[in-house]
């Protein structure tokens, strides 16, 4: 379930995932280099499943995995996919470049493993994965904004 509501100068999604609040601003500061921008308004009028964050969030979860132990735990199954698309869509809206954007995005999201230790995805994330990432955003920069 996701709840929509108006913030300043853009749109906050309630995902029910954990509770966790995700901003997705609707200023475009890159409108003239990115020649595009984010559709605020489908977002808005049709919720994050339709919006293009949502196809970000879709290619994350079946591309991007967590090493742990040799065994590799896809964003998909550890329903972060959401979190992390939003969270680089709006690093991206903040003037990031996409290596930027997934690198701070990666370091800022904690996960906990057993019953003590937290570690940020970035930690437990091969760079080659990181890498494939970055370009996953890099093309939904070219086709989205």
């Amino acid at each position: 379930m996701t709840c929509v509501s108006s913030v300043s100068g853009g749109v906050r999604l309630g995902l029910t995932n954990r509770a966790r609040d995700v901003v997705v601003r609707a200023e475009n500061p890159l409108a003239g280099a990115l020649e595009g921008w984010l559709d605020v308004t489908k977002l808005v009028s049709s919720g994050f499943e339709s919006s293009s964050a949502n196809e970000l969030a879709q290619k994350i979860g079946d591309e991007m995995y967590a090493d742990i132990n040799g065994w590799h735990l896809y964003m998909r199954d550890m329903k972060l996919q959401n979190a992390i698309a939003a969270e680089v869509s709006n690093q991206l809206a903040a003037g990031a470049s996409p290596k930027e954007a997934v690198a701070a995005t990666l370091a800022r999201i904690p996960v906990t493993l057993g019953k003590k230790n937290k570690m940020a995805i970035a930690d437990i994330t091969p760079d080659a994965v990181v890498n494939s990432t970055v370009r996953v955003v890099e093309d939904f920069v070219k086709d989205s904004w």
